[in-house]
Parts: C-alpha cells; structure tokens; sequence
C-alpha cells in the first residue's frame, strides 16, 4: 500500500490533525489543519497554519477562523507540548489580502540561522524561536508569499517577485522583477528550487489561471532576472494556498482550495494527482531527500530490525528472534523499530510510536517478549523475541582415573595410580555444552581425555571447564605415585623433653634419659602419613608407632626402620644415653615453697625475719648438692641462713656423682615490701592531687560515670577502692556522681607484709565550659565562624561599644590585657584604623582556656573585580572596564564566573540575581553573533559605589570537516572512513595524473592538498598517480586553529594474481619449489576445507572449479574421500581482469586408524577390554610360564611393536608368565605417524582365598590371632550390617548360607535372643579353594549405673547429686572408718576403688580421720564405658562461730574489746541484720526468729534509745550453742550549725551563695568572742583548728578591718559536706559544713552632706 503524505519533520503533524504523516526532514516545513491532540497552552480557537524548525525548535503560525489575526507558538520536545512565543508580532496584521489563506509566511533561514515570519505590516525574526523582533529591512510588500534558497529569501507578490539576501539594508529596488505580460496577474503561492552550481535560482509562481517560471542571478548592484516559460489558462481548480519543491522528483508540488494536490514540472507540465475518496491534502513540505507519495493508509506491520542490548538481532529460520546473553544478566535493553514510521510498535504491548526502547528484566533461563507492531491502517503482527541465559555451569560431572571414577575431597580429586608414571584422566561435565580441557590440552565438548605424564610423586593436573557463558572454573585432579619418603618426622619419648633428643646425623640420634629411668615409652612418626614405621623387630604400623622399652644399660641402641609407600626401606639408628639430671624438684623456705621464675628461685620472708630455714630437694636423689660454703650434701639439704638484708642471694651447684657434669642455680630470699605508697590517683585521667593522704580531684561535669583509677608505688601491693576485692598493683572503679556535685572514697593499700593504710579521695565536679554564649558590636549580634567573630561598622564610626557574655556563669572572661572578670564584660573599642582586632580569653571553672577573636571591620567601597573565567577560561582585561575571551568552539551556552576583589562585595551578572564576593550565571550564546557582550556589576559593601563591566565573548569556529572531495570529477565524499580518517579513490591501471578539489565545510576554515598551499574553504591540486596505491594528505585548519589531517587513497585496479597463504583445514600449506602445493590429510577426515588468500584483496579466485563469491580470501570444501591422491585445481583473476594465473594443490590421504580388528592369547580371542585404558585382559592357568599373543590392525597401512619386534598389520608375540600378572604394551603406529599404546594384561588364574577386612556398620573389625573375628555390641542391639571385602578380586565371599557374591558381600545379620551370635564368611579362590572365617557377636551392656551407696549399713542412695555424681553422708566427729557398700544395676559391670575391684558388688572400709573424706568409685560397664562417683563422709561438727555480721548490708568488724558494735543513721527505726555462720552446716536464730542453717537475714526493729541490743545464737551440728549480742548505735549524719554567737550576739546575717556569716562590730574592738554551735550535739566543730563536740567557744583577733574566720561541723558519721537535701532544717541553720565569718569593723566618715559605710566582704 501507498502511503498518503501530508507534510512534516518528526511526525509531529500527525498530532495536528488526523492525516497520516510520512517523516521528512526539516528545510521546508509547512502547516496542516487544526491541531487537536498535543498539548497547546493558550489555543483559544486558533488553528495551525505555517510550521518550521531548526532542527530543535518547532515553531507554528496559526490563525483565527477569519484568517486576520495570528498568533506563534513553539515546542522543544518535538511537537508535544507547545507554548506561545514570548511576544506575537502578528497578532493583529497577519492576513495576506490577495491570499488569506496562504500557508507561505514562515520559513527557517538556515543560511542566517534565524526564523521569518511575513505578516502584512512588516516583517519578523527570531533565533530561538520564542523571542521575535521586527525585520523592516526584510518587509517587501504586504500581499506576498515567502520561501527560502540557499541564502536568498525569495518573495511572490502582486505581479512581481523580489529576493534578498541583506539583514541589514532594504535591497528590494535593486531586486524586483515585474513579471512581463502579466496584467491583472496576481500571485497566490512563490515558491522556489535550491540554488544551482552557477548560482542561478529558479522559481514558480502561480494563481488559479496563470503561471510563471523564473530564474535570476544574485549578481550587482542588481539580480538579473528571467521568464523562462509562463502558462495562460486554467492551472488549479481552486485558488491555490501552499507550495514546495521536491527536489528528488524534480516537482513544485501546490495545493489548492479543493484540498486536491499538484505536480509541476514547469509552467507547462502540470498534473492533477488523484487522491483517495474522503481523503484531503491540507498542506505540503518536502526537501531534497524525500518523494511525496499520495494513497491509502499503510498495512505495513513489518520490523526494520531489533537491537539487544545495542545489538542487532536477524530473525531465525523459524521466524523467531533468538539472543542469547550471560546467566549473569538480570535485565536487558531491548530497541525495536518498524518498517514504517507511521507503525507503532510495543513490548509485550502496542506501542505509540514506530520505535520503542526500553529496560525488560530477565525472568529465567528463557525469556520470551512479544514485539507487537501495529500499521497504520491497524493490521498487527506479533514477533517472538527469546533471550536465553547461557548456562555458567563449570562443574564435573564425573572424573575418572585409569578406568576408576574418582570422588571429591576438599575441592580436589586425588588419585593414587602406584608406581606407574603416568595416568588417564577422563571428565565429563555437568552441563553438555561446557567445554572442558585437560592439563592446558584442546577444548573439547562435554568430555575429554588425555594420558598425563607423572614425573614426581605428585602432579596437580588442571582441568578447565569453560561454562557456556564463559564462565571457566579450574578443577584439581591429584595424581599420586606410590611415595619414596621414608625419612622420619620425628621421635619422642613421654616424660622426655624434646631438647634432650637431637638428630647426630642422616639416619642417627641420641636421647639423653635420667639415670634411674628403666623404661620408656618410645614413640617414632614418619614423615609421610603413608609411611610404615616399626621399632625394633616389632610388626610395621602406619605413620606412627609407640613401643614400651627397657633400657638397663648406661648406652642403649634402638633401631627404628620405616618403609615407603613404594616398599623403599630405610633404617635408622636412636642411642639411648642414661644421665644424672642436675635440676631442682624444689626449694622450701620458712615453709614456703619458692617459686621458679625465669631459672631462679625466688622466696618470701617477713620484713622482721633475719633468719630463714631452706630446705633444698635435687630432681636426682643421688646428685651433689653444694650451696655456697654454707652446706653440700646429697639428694637433699637443710639448713639455716641469715637474712638481715632486704635481699639474700644463695649459688646452689648441683653435680653429677660420676661425671663431670654441673649446673649453677640461684636462691633469691627476699622481705616482703611495707610500702602503702600510692603511685596516682586518677579520676578520668584527671591526676588528683595529695594532702596528708586526701587526694583531691576536679572533674568536668557529665551525665555518665567517672572511672576512678588507684595505682600503688610497690608493685607487690594490694588496692581496694571502697568494697572491691583486693588487687594487685591497681584497682578501678565506677563512680556515679549524678544527683551530687561531689563524693569521697576510701581507698586501701595492704602492703605486701600485710600493712594496710587507708587514703579518702574527694572527687569534685567543675565546669569544663570556655564557650561563649553572645557577642554584640554596636548592639547588633556577631555569628562566629571557626571561632573568630567579625562584625562590619560604618566607616564613619569612630568607636564602637563590644558585648561579651560566656555561656557558663562561672567562666571568667578577658578582652586583650584587661583584667579577668565573671560571665559578662562591655568595652568601647576605638575604630581609628580600618580594622581592629580584640582578643578574649575565656577561662572555665577547671581551668581550661579557649581563645576567641573579634574582628570589626569598618565597610568596604571596593568595586573592582578580580577575576572573570568563561567556562574555565580566564577573561583578560582590555581597558579600564571591559574583559575578553573567546567561547570554546561549537558550544551554544558558557558558563560565566565573576569574582570581585572585596569579599564582600556584590556580584551580578547579567540579569543574574546579586550574590556575595562572588557569582556564577549560564548564558546562552545566539547564533549568527560573533561577539557577545554582558554587563557584570559589581556593588560594593556599602550598598553605595557600583561599577559596571562589560564582558565580550567571541566565538570561533573549530570545525574541520570536509563538505566535498572529488577525484577527477567523482564525488567521494561518502566514501570517508572515520576511523582511520581516509577517503578511497579506485582509478583505472591507466590512469598517472589525477585532479583533486576539497571544500570545507566552514567557509573561514583553510586547507591544503599534500605539500601544497594553504586556502580558504577550497583547494585544488593534480597529482600524479603512478602507483598502485597513492597517498595524499588533505590538511584542514579551523578557524581557532585546530588542525585535522585526512588521508585520500587513489589506488588502481590491481594486476596482481598470486597467492600469499594456502591453508587446508587451517593448516598452512607451504608452495613447493615448482609452485605447486602439497597437503597430507588423514583418512578419517571426509571433507576438506581448502583455503585461498591472495596478495591482492580484489582478485577472483577458483577453487576445484568452484568460483568463491568472497574476494581476495576465499575458502571451499573439498570431497576428501574419492581417492588416495586428490588434485585441486585453483585459479586466480586479478582484479583489473587482464591477468589470471592456475595453481595445483596436492592432497594425499593417509591414515590416522589405529584400532585392533583382534587380539589373541593362546589362540583364544581376547573380549575383556576397557575403551578408557585401551586394555585388554586375559587369564590363563595359574602354572604357565609363557603365553602366545596374536595382534592383528584394523588398518593395513599400521606398524604393530612389542619390545623390539615389529611389524606391519598383524603380529605375534610370546610373552614370559612368571609372575601372577605380566602386563605386554603394543604400540600401534599409524601411518601418519600417530602412536596408541594397547596394554594385554595376561593373569594367572588365583588362589588367594583370603579375607581383606570386615566392616561392621561401616567401622572395620580387626581380626583375631587365631582367624576369627569377635564383635561386640550392645546389649539391646537385635540386628547388625557386615560386609566383607576379598583379598583378591576374583574371589567370592558368602557370609552364612547366604549366595556368594563377587570380591564382596554385605548382609543385615539379625541377632540371637541371647547373649552370643555366631556364623561364618566363606571366601572361595578364583580356583576353586576356600577358606572360612568364624565370626562372633556379643551383646555387652553399657550400663554404668548404681543401684544403691551403704554407709554403715545405712542406704544414702537418695543424697546423690546427679551434676557432681555425688553420695553425701554424715558420720560420727570421733569415726576414724567406714563401711561401704556398692552395688550396680548391671550384674555385669565392674566396680573399682584403688587396688579393689569387684564385679556387680563391692565392700570395702574406708579410713576417715579427717573432718571430711572423699571416696573416689569407678563403675565400668561391660562394654568398657566407664563412670566416676563420689562418697563424701563428712563428720558432725562442733563448730558454732560467726563468720560475719553484716548491717544494712555493711560488714561489722568486732572491735578491740571483741564486741560487735554497728553504727546506722540515727533517723532509722529498724536495720536488716544478716549472720553468716563459718560452719555450712551451723544453724543461726537472730532473736526470737527461725532457726536458719549457714545464715540468717532479719529485718530488726531499733529501740528509740541510742543503743539497740541484737541477740544472736549459732547451734554447731551436733548441738552446741554459742550466743553473741550485736550492738546498734545510731548516729547523726547532722553537719549543719544551729548558732553563731559574736561576743554573745547572735549573727543571722548569713550568705547561703557565699557559705558566709558577716557580723559588723565597732572598729574600735581588737577581739571578740566568736561561739559556734552545731545542731546536732554528736557533731563535732573545728573554728580556727580548735575543736570540739557540740560547741566551740574561742577569742578571735579582729585587729585588721576584715577578719575571716574558717568554721567546720563534722557529724557524728564523719560527714564534711550536708547532703542537698536539707529543706528540713531550721531557718537559723546554715545549711553547710564549712563556713566562714566575715567581721567587719564599722566606719563612720563625713563625707559632703552624706553618710559613707563600707560594703560587706563577699568572700566564697
């Protein structure tokens, strides 16, 4: 089908109007009818008259339904959305009154990149499209049509046509041409062709009854024009309305009010074109690259291709697209266009546009997606489009060695294959299509096999299996050779150490024993676990053997032989050498053993002992002993020594009795250290400081714990912190502070002697806060930046008030050298300079500084700039106030970037918003503008002084491209290859001179051809073109300088014939001497692939008669199965033609079959054989001591070799049978030379009827000396699995009277009632003999349990503790034995206690001297599982003391008077006591409450007395009462004073901030009496260092004019400091510990008419 054509580039006019749209591209667009389905902001009734684009922007004309008024409007997204232009030129002038209906007022001059748009008053243009401005130099007349050639516009109006290519002057006088005999003509449609070579331009104009044709030449001062035909009569049905050229039809194209369209050759060849019933043509448009066409809507639903992933996709021989992609890929891109671009086409959907692309995700190994395209006129088609996963398997299916399939253990596949010294390996892959290779060989598919040479023990061969993806994953097949190490790892010997056996040589050692040593357990471990190793004549065992030896004399040899896994033995030799052992068992000193530090020994004594008694034991009870010239001995010494030093140093020398051997010891004696030193104290981190023993610390405030770290000056010392356990050298603790500003600790050190000394450690919380809250300059708030605060001033200002205030109260604050002050300060600061800079140092309350800075500045006037950079590029400056730079070539916007030299200062660019110090503004660069000009502005800081700059930007060209290249007259432009930057020119063998032009496509570009000058825009050069192939540079320089150099390659046609490589089956083929070819290729190869590259690319070639369509490199299989020799004939045409050569390939076949029609042994012929190892087996009689092989190839043209003898095709052998197996290798050489080995493996028929291993349940049973085989399980087993294994293979194993079966057998044996099952394993030889096997199974309990535990006859079977295995019983405290019985569940476990043992019961009297005995009893089960249990015999004790009594969960410690007194606050009305006994069994009763075994814990109600009495009573185990009375006393925690009395006055006159009393007294008294009394009378006051309980009364000095006084209440429970929480307390008491008194004496001066009285001292 036809399409119908209505004008328009991207199809956009299908949105106009329901036409149908052939896509055309931009030069001449015109309009079509109303547009009612984009999307058009501000339509109002209008409709679509004209359209044009750029290439980017669409602009549209459009009308009122009168036609006089018009309105633009423009898209940048191809037509979907549209949006009027900024202003509307035509709003009310837009009709043409000689055609209102005319469609040619809008055109794009692509020569001067601009938009026209003709109305009837004037002229319009625009560059962009949205902004339009007023042309009058472009307004000829009112009523005339417009359209565009090359850089001319052209006009048609009234009976003239006019043109004009000048934007800036009106040139229509010097270029109208009045049609001649043209009366009462008048122009409806001007349209005209592109310009010509000559620049002569045609155009057609036309009404409904007249036409003309014109052409003019743009020639000076005026265009000369011409008629160069006219018609007079009836030219369209209507008055036309629109017009275009087709430059590929070489037709104008009109369309009249009939709606009906024409083709016009010229004035007088004029057609009507017929168009479909109900179908109209509202508009044309075309240019040079499109015919338009007319018809019915298209049913075309084909594709024009599909892309994957940026791939094209051909359609399969099924009709479906097929792609396939890596199992990785979870999505793809899929891109799918139709064949007509009025289809629509859609995945797995219809579409909405004849090109879809989108991101589909992959659901599984196959994904299937439906291209659905729709054609115009609605017909569908669907395509199938399968993406399939490529498998990324690279596993092995199976892997065999020698025949044998091999398992995988840890990634790898290990296989022994003896001592032979090669392998085959056989895969297979898991997925059929992975390739797989072997030991780096060829790929092959699926499986693969190579023989492996094995050079060392081991060879890791790789097996590579590439994954359909090509996913490749390396797998390991180990390869192991029977092992030759039969070298020893090592040997050892329990109770020896390791240093004491050294290696003397290769095969020697020597182990050095104690002398009194007899026997040893000697243990030896080979290198490799596969090794056999034995010691002395004892039996071989694998990789390690232990043997219990007597060694009687002084030198001992020991012989310890290990054989190889290839039967390799090796012998070595181990000399036993008895010594004396010269080290110490052990050292005793005051009854303490001395420890053993890095070779000395070190001992403890007290500080006070100035004598010491050692005891010194040798490990040999027969070495010497000598220990300075205090004592020697043997074995043994003790003795005393003085220690009156800190330190005693004692040599002890240890030596052997018979040798010479002797090793010096030291005996370090030293006194335990009295230091109770504290090295620090630290809070935090925070180091405290040290006044007689308090520490003090001050600590930042935090909401977390603070970690209190003690560490002391002896590193043998204990610390405790509070209730901690000691430790040693350094305790921690947490401490919370959270709800008190302050806490103290107690600390203990215990010195290593014992001596303890206690330390308090006050812990204080401070401000750690130095930061600053406000900063104000002239009463305006300052921000800070990085901790400096700058504030700008007036420039008028001569001082300015500054405002500091800290954000902590307490923090002290200082502006430069002025004094420190508290929270706030103001200062006047002097502005005489520009600038001034004021330091402040702010200290918090721990003492932390932090520096701040102020800067005020006074406002800057500066308006200058600093620096200007177009998208990176720096502007320069050309006078006072204006920059320049050159935009990069072909870029349409630039990034502008505007610094100013203040930093302050006001930045903008264009009608960029202000910005501060600096400003970054995007500006769009118009076409057809050389240079640029941008105003930046630059206000200074004080919003007054401005100054403007003007910005110049021009832009350069750096197009190099090349418009047209022609070699004698032809184009070959198209032919540019832009990889390799060349153009290609074929010319005739003949041809020696060639004439070459090149045109730029920028006319200010230059070029230049070769080595000749350079031009702009054109070059012209002749050359001469001798050679085959001739090489001319074409240099192109941009008009910014760029430079592009392209090769332009005139070749002739070649006449070369010859062949530069032969290749047979990839294989090259070497011409022989008389250039003929010869190739050998093997017989099984049925068809050949013969291959021709020539030395020219061009030429023809003929193989075998068969002409290769392929040029210059041609490839024909050939038929290699007719005969033993085949010719091939090959001809070569060059490519002028002129020439052709005949060349002979010889193929001889020859065969690569190496394959047995037969093998024979004994005449017989052989049918055992293995395909994977090429083996053929045969047994023959177990005497034989020869046997007859007969071989025959299946090929005549093999050579068969055994040893030495060979021959060809068939052979015979007589092999020597003296061993049970004799192995015969036969090569069989092919006659290409190819070689297979064949193994004949002759065996004697065997009489091993021996049994290999028994496996019970899969754990192998040993067998018994005698031949028979026990078996032991337990006793509710009812059946078990065996299965035997034959020696030999050939054998067959029974097992009862079960059927034999082949090398082995394996039943499920079901087992007797009874204790005892038995049958028997019958192994029967490949000769018939046989050999049976007794087996036995006993059923053994597992029971290890006990039934009962007498003591004394009475049963504690019910006090056994299941997690201790535990019987626990009482016995009388004057038993010194007991009588114990034991009895099992099991009878036939056994029970064992030291050297008694009995079966199911045993008796047995145990000693019980002390208080509490264990008794240790073993029961072991009759399948040996054993368990351990435990009787305790504790004896009934007296004890009845107190361990501990706590209070309020406090430890009282019995004074020195021995009574137990506790202290509680004195407002508590009861107190928990809590009474631990030392005896676990003690009882205790606290008052009048239960009894409670070990401890008790009751809640005690106190008398309102002070005292309160608690009597404890604690019952021992056999009834003995002790009773203790626990004393409480209450105490007062009150710190606070009730009076303060000044010479008897009391001072109420209290500062609670302060902790201050202030008394005023006359100025004339020297002293007071000061009274001070607390509130509670327990509380204990210090005034001036004196104190006392309740009260102190003392004189005080009161010479000077203020005198303080230090005052300090200490409760009753040692409180220093009131806890907060003090709101009960009487008004008159001070609530703090410690005060001062501030006394002030009164002065009264005259002073004017007013009265002077000093402040009152505020003092913290």
């Amino acid at each position: 089908m036809k399409k119908k054509v209505v004008s328009l580039i991207m199809s956009v006019a299908l949105a106009f109007s329901s036409m149908h749209v052939m896509n055309i591209a931009a030069e001449n667009v015109k309009a079509e009818s109303n547009l009612t389905e984009a999307t058009v902001t501000n339509l109002n009734g209008y409709e679509f008259i004209d359209i044009t684009s750029n290439g980017t922007t669409l602009v549209a004309l459009t009308k009122n339904t009168a036609r006089a008024l018009g309105r633009l409007f423009y898209s940048t997204d191809n037509g979907v959305t549209w949006q009027p232009c900024q202003n509307q030129p035509l709003n009310s002038a837009a009709t043409i009154s000689s055609n209102k209906n005319s469609q040619q007022q809008l055109v794009y001059w692509k020569a001067n990149n601009i938009f026209v748009a003709h109305g009837a008053a004037s002229t319009y243009t625009s560059e962009d499209g949205i902004v339009w401005v007023e042309n009058k130099n472009l307004h000829w007349t009112t009523n005339t049509m417009i359209d565009v050639s090359g850089d001319q516009l052209v006009f048609g109006g009234q009976d003239s046509a006019n043109a004009t290519a000048d934007l800036t002057a009106k040139q229509f006088a010097n270029n109208k041409y009045t049609i001649p005999n043209s009366s009462g003509f008048f122009a409806m449609v001007a349209v005209a062709k592109p310009a010509a070579e000559d620049g002569n331009i045609s155009m057609f104009v036309c009404n409904q009854y007249k036409s003309y044709d014109l052409s003019f030449q743009t020639t000076s001062p005026k265009y000369t024009w011409t008629m160069q035909n006219n018609n007079q009569g009836s030219i369209t049905t209507n008055a036309p309305y629109d017009a275009t050229y087709s430059q590929e039809a070489g037709q104008y194209l009109i369309v009249d009010g009939s709606e009906k369209l024409y083709a016009i050759k010229d004035s007088k060849n004029i057609s009507k074109i017929t168009v479909a019933d109900g179908e109209k043509v509202v508009g044309v448009g075309t240019n040079e690259d499109y015919i338009l066409e007319v018809g019915q809507m298209s049913d075309d639903a084909e594709l024009s291709y599909i892309k994957v992933d940026g791939n094209i996709v051909e359609k399969s021989d099924d009709g479906e697209y097929h792609v396939k992609v890596i199992s990785a890929k979870d999505s793809v891109n899929i891109e799918a266009m139709a064949n007509d671009i009025l289809s629509k086409v859609g995945i797995n959907e219809n579409g909405t546009d004849n090109k879809v692309i989108k991101q589909e995700s992959l659901t599984g190994d196959i994904t299937v997606f439906n291209i659905i395209v729709t054609a115009e006129d609605g017909t569908e088609k669907t395509y199938k489009l399968n993406i399939e996963k490529l498998s990324n398997n690279t596993d092995l299916l199976e892997v065999y060695v020698n025949g044998a399939l091999i398992s995988v253990e840890d990634g790898k596949y290990i296989a022994k294959i003896g001592n032979n010294s090669s392998g085959e390996i056989h895969v297979i892959t898991s997925n059929e299509k992975a390739l797989v290779s072997i030991d780096g060989n060829e790929d092959k598919v699926r499986e693969n096999t190579e023989i492996v040479n094995v050079l060392d023990e081991e060879k890791d061969v790789q097996i590579v299996v590439t994954a359909e993806d090509g996913t490749t994953k390396v797998h390991h097949v180990i390869l192991q050779r029977y092992s030759s190490d039969n070298s020893l790892l090592s040997i050892s010997a329990n109770g020896i150490d390791d240093d004491k056996i050294v290696q003397t040589s290769e095969t020697n050692y020597q182990m050095i024993v104690p002398n009194d040593l007899n026997e040893i357990d000697l243990t030896a471990v080979t290198s490799k676990d596969v090794a056999k190793v034995k010691i002395g004549d004892n039996e071989y065992e694998i990789n390690k053997t232990t043997r219990k030896l007597t060694i009687p004399d002084d030198t001992n040899i020991v012989k310890i032989t290990v054989q190889a896994e290839n039967g390799n033995e090796k012998e070595y030799s181990l000399e036993i050498i008895k010594k004396y052992l010269l080290t110490i068992d052990k050292i005793v000193v005051n009854d303490n053993e001395a420890e053993n530090t890095d070779g000395e020994y070190i001992a403890w004594i007290d500080p006070n002992c100035t004598q010491a008694d050692v005891i010194i034991n040798a490990s040999s009870n027969k070495a010497n002993i000598k220990v300075g010239n205090i004592v020697s001995g043997v074995g043994s010494v003790t003795f005393n020594v003085n220690t009156p030093d800190e330190e005693t140093v004692l040599k002890i020398n240890i030596s052997s009795p018979v040798e010479e051997d002797q090793v010096e010891h030291t005996l370090r004696i030293i006194k335990k250290s009295n230091n109770t030193e504290l090295e620090y104290v630290k809070v935090d981190g925070q180091i405290g400081t040290n006044d007689e023993d308090v520490y003090t610390v001050k600590v930042p405030i935090k909401d977390t714990n603070y970690e209190l770290d003690v560490k002391t000056v002896s590193a043998y010392a204990k610390v405790k912190i509070e209730n901690n356990e000691y430790s040693i050298g350094e305790d921690k603790l947490n401490i919370d502070l959270s709800s008190v500003q302050s806490k103290q600790v107690i600390v203990t050190v215990m010195a290593q002697d014992g001596t303890e000394k206690q330390y308090t450690v006050n812990i204080e919380k401070v401000s750690n806060d130095n930061t600053l809250n406000k900063v104000t300059v002239n009463g305006e708030e300052v921000v800070a930046v990085n901790g400096r605060y700058t504030a700008f001033v007036k420039a008028s200002l001569t001082s300015v008030p500054l405002y500091v205030e800290t954000t902590h109260e307490g923090a002290k604050v200082q502006l430069d050298d002025d004094d420190e002050v508290i929270h706030t300060v103001t200062k006047n600061i002097s502005m005489t300079s520009q600038e001034a800079v004021v330091n402040i140092k702010v200290t918090a309350e721990d003492g932390s500084i932090k520096m701040y800075s102020v800067d005020i500045i006074k406002e800057s006037s500066d308006t200058g700039i600093q620096s200007i950079t177009v998208d990176g590029k720096s502007a320069i400056l050309t006078d006072e106030d204006t920059y320049y730079v050159t935009a990069t070539p072909g870029v349409t916007e630039v990034t502008i970037k505007a610094i100013a030299t203040n930093q302050y200062a006001y930045v903008q660019i264009d009608t960029s918003e202000k910005s501060i110090k600096e400003n970054t503004f995007v500006r769009t660069l118009p076409n057809g503008n050389k240079v640029v000009s941008i105003p930046i502005i630059i206000t200074a800081q004080n919003n007054v002084d401005t100054k403007t700059y003007t910005l110049e930007i021009e832009q350069i060209s750096n197009n190099t491209n090349i418009s047209k290249l022609t070699v004698n007259n032809s184009d070959v432009t198209s032919t540019y290859d832009e990889v390799n930057k060349k153009y290609t020119m074929i010319i005739d063998n003949s041809v020696d001179v060639s004439n070459i032009y090149v045109e730029t496509e920028n006319e200010q570009a230059t070029v230049k051809i070769d080595t000749g000058d350079l031009n702009k825009h054109t070059a012209t050069a002749e050359v001469t073109t001798i050679s085959d192939e001739n090489i001319f540079t074409i240099t192109v320089i941009a008009e910014d300088g760029t430079v592009e150099n392209r090769d332009l390659v005139i070749k002739k046609l070649s006449q070369d014939a010859t062949i530069i490589k032969l290749y047979v089956n990839n294989k090259e083929i070497e011409p022989n001497d008389d250039g003929t070819y010869t190739a050998e290729v093997l017989e099984s190869i049925k068809s050949s692939d013969v291959r021709v590259k020539t030395t020219n690319e061009n030429t023809t070639i003929a193989i075998n008669n068969e002409t290769a369509t392929s040029k210059g490199d041609a490839t024909v299989s050939v038929d290699t199965t007719t005969a033993k020799v085949i010719t091939v004939p090959i001809k070569i045409t060059a490519e002028d033609t002129t020439i052709v050569k005949d060349y002979v390939l010889t193929i001889n076949m020859v065969s690569d079959i190496k394959d047995l029609e037969y093998v024979k042994v004994n005449s017989t012929g052989l049918t055992e054989y293995d395909e994977k190892s090429y083996t053929y087996k045969a047994f023959i009689p177990n005497n034989s001591t020869s046997a007859t092989i007969d071989i025959k190839a299946l090929s005549e043209y093999a050579t068969l070799r055994i040893d030495s003898l060979e021959s060809k095709s068939t052979i015979s052998y007589t092999a020597e049978t003296e061993n049970d197996i004799t192995n015969v290798n036969v090569d069989v050489v092919a006659e290409d030379g190819s070689v297979r080995t064949y193994t004949i493996v002759l065996q004697k028929i065997s009489n091993d009827s021996t049994l290999d291993s028994l496996y019970k349940d899969k754990t192998e049973i040993d067998e018994q000396d005698d031949g028979t085989y026990i078996i032991n399980v337990a006793e509710n087993v009812t059946e078990v699995n065996l299965k035997a294994i034959s020696s030999n293979e050939y054998a067959t194993v029974a097992m009862g009277t079960e059927e034999a079966e082949l090398k082995q057998t394996e039943r499920t044996v079901n087992l007797s009632s009874g204790k005892t099952t038995t049958l028997n394993i019958t192994v029967t030889a490949q000769d018939g003999s046989k050999t049976i096997y007794p087996v036995t199974i006993n059923k053994l309990s597992s029971n290890n349990e006990i039934e009962y535990v007498k003591v004394n006859s009475d049963n504690i079977t019910n006090t056994y503790n299941k997690e201790t295995k535990t019987y626990t019983t009482f016995i009388p405290a004057d038993s010194t034995e007991s009588a114990i019985d034991v009895k099992t569940i099991s009878e036939y476990a056994t029970i064992e206690n030291g050297d008694n043992s009995a079966i199911g019961l045993l008796s047995i009297t145990s000693s019980a001297g002390v208080e509490e005995t264990t008794v240790e009893i073993n029961v072991i089960a009759e399948n040996g599982a054993s368990q351990t249990y435990y009787i305790k015999l504790i004896k009934i004790s007296k004890d009845n003391t107190i361990k501990e009594i706590f209070v309020n969960d406090t430890l009282v410690e019995k004074d020195g008077d021995g009574n137990y007194i506790a202290e509680v606050e004195e407002s508590n009305i009861e107190a928990i006591v809590k009474v631990v006994a030392n005896n676990e069994y003690a009882s205790i009763q606290i008052e009048k409450n239960a009894q409670e075994i070990k401890q008790s814990e009751k809640t005690v109600e106190l008398s309102k007395e002070k005292y309160t009495n608690v009597l404890i009573k604690v019952t021992s185990q056999n009834g003995e009462i002790m009773q203790e009375t626990l004393t409480i006393k209450k105490v007062s925690d009150d710190n606070t004073i009730n009076t303060v009395l000044v010479d008897g006055i009391e001072c109420k006159n209290y500062d609670e901030t302060t902790k201050t009393y202030t008394a005023y007294i006359d100025a004339k008294n020297d002293e007071v009496t000061l009274s001070v009394m607390a509130n509670s009378n327990y509380a204990t006051v210090v005034v001036n260092k004196i104190s006392n309980i309740g009260n102190v009364i003392t004189d005080i000095d009161t010479t000077n004019e203020i005198t303080k006084v230090e005052m300090m209440v200490k409760s009753e429970t040692g409180k220093t400091e009131n806890d907060k929480n003090t709101s009960k307390l009487p008004n008159t008491g001070a609530p703090i510990s410690s005060v001062q008194v501030v006394l002030a004496a009164m002065i009264v001066m005259a002073i004017g008419a007013g009265m002077l009285r000093n402040e009152k001292s505020k003092v913290e």
